[in-house]
């Protein structure tokens, strides 16, 4: 689900229309990215590849340890770039109305690898939700269901025999 390709000649305007509105829509799931924020990204990943080709010059200990520390930095300025302007429930709820237009309804259990596959960076299966020593599941997931219940009470999807699904649009 990380590659997303049309291979057809058109000139059918509604079909063009139609690739047009699902690249956008696609691209409205990331975030704008500026060119001094791109080449701080950069720099991070570089470090991790340097990190990463002198792990496999060598075993040593310390190696290992600087290569999580930069991978856990990339990994945290990822998120960091992409939470700038938004919050994870914003990004879930406009991955549930994407995913909703493009795959028709769909079960929750059928959304999270979806979202997931899309999110990795959001979804860490490592995050439990714990209160007060309870575990409750994994913690991107209950934001997920966070994301529904609002697009739930702005009307903008409905939950029809297990499954969620857009609302008609009046007009």
């Amino acid at each position: 689900m990380r590659n997303h390709e049309y291979g057809i000649l058109t000139t059918d305007s509604v079909a063009v229309r139609q690739v047009r509105q699902d690249i956008e829509d696609f691209g409205h799931l990331g975030a704008r990215v500026g060119f001094k924020q791109l080449m701080a990204y950069c720099e991070v990943a570089e470090r991790i590849q340097k990190a990463y080709r002198k792990q496999l010059s060598s075993a040593r200990k310390a190696a290992r340890e600087e290569f999580a520390r930069s991978f856990r930095a990339a990994e945290e300025e990822l998120v960091r770039l992409r939470l700038q302007q938004t919050s994870p429930t914003k990004i879930f709820e406009d991955t549930i109305l994407y995913c909703l237009k493009t795959q028709g309804p769909l079960t929750t259990r059928q959304l999270h690898p979806l979202i997931q596959a899309l999110h990795p960076d959001l979804c860490d299966d490592t995050v439990d939700r714990v209160i007060d020593g309870q575990h409750y599941g994994k913690r991107w997931k209950h934001m997920v269901r966070t994301a529904q219940s609002h697009l739930k009470e702005r009307r903008l999807v409905e939950i029809v025999d297990g499954r969620w699904r857009l609302r008609p649009t009046d007009g």
